[in-house]
This record gives structure tokens, C-alpha cells and sequence, in this order.
């Protein structure tokens, strides 16, 4: 804790990524497409620690997701949860809450 100077709140950050996979024989494949990326997916969610130490990974999320919807389908983290961290503290994320299309 209170290890970054300018950012004496954090303990760590969270963050989507995305692996390629070969379009799914399953129906439907849409699910797994990434319009943004143009290629089927899936999504992993890492928390990493202010070391940088991986600290929990939420893996399988659907390619058509973003980062905001991954987060509220995981397993609660925070104080008192699967993955606990002291009260008060928080994790940097680079979330978007609502699409450009969704605020008009």
C-alpha cells in the first residue's frame, strides 16, 4: 500500500485482454466477435499488484464484451471478497462505462 507516490489509494490495477481464436463451429458466432479488433475471441481480466505480480485472472469472457461488462460478471473482488484488499484502497482500471453510441 501507498507505494506509488501519486497514487497513494492504489494497490494494483486491473485490465482486459483479448486472444484470437479461430471462429467457433458453435452457434452463435457472433458472441465471440470482436467488432472493434475484426477477429473472434475471448477476453481474460488480470489484477496485478503494485509490484506488478499477478494477483487473480477471471478468463472466457465473450468478444463482443467490453472491459465494464467483464468486470460486473466476475467474482466480487474488494474488501471481504475472493480477492480482499484493504478498505479504502482501490485498483486502476481504464473502464469506459458507456459507448459513444449509448450516451446519444
Amino acid at each position: 500500500m501507498e507505494n506509488w507516490e501519486k497514487l497513494p489509494m492504489a494497490v494494483g490495477a486491473i485490465d482486459g485482454t483479448l486472444t484470437e481464436i479461430y471462429r467457433p463451429l458453435v452457434e452463435p458466432q457472433e458472441l465471440y466477435y470482436s467488432g472493434r479488433r475484426h477477429f473472434h475471441c475471448v477476453h481474460t481480466q488480470v489484477v496485478i499488484d503494485y509490484l506488478g505480480k499477478i494477483c487473480y485472472i477471471n478468463a472466457g469472457f465473450l468478444g463482443y464484451q467490453n472491459d465494464t461488462q467483464q468486470f460486473a460478471m466476475m467474482t466480487s473482488i474488494g474488501r471481504n471478497a475472493e480477492l480482499d484488499f484493504p478498505e479504502g484502497k482501490v485498483l486502476l482500471a481504464d473502464m469506459t462505462l458507456y459507448t459513444r453510441q449509448q450516451m446519444q
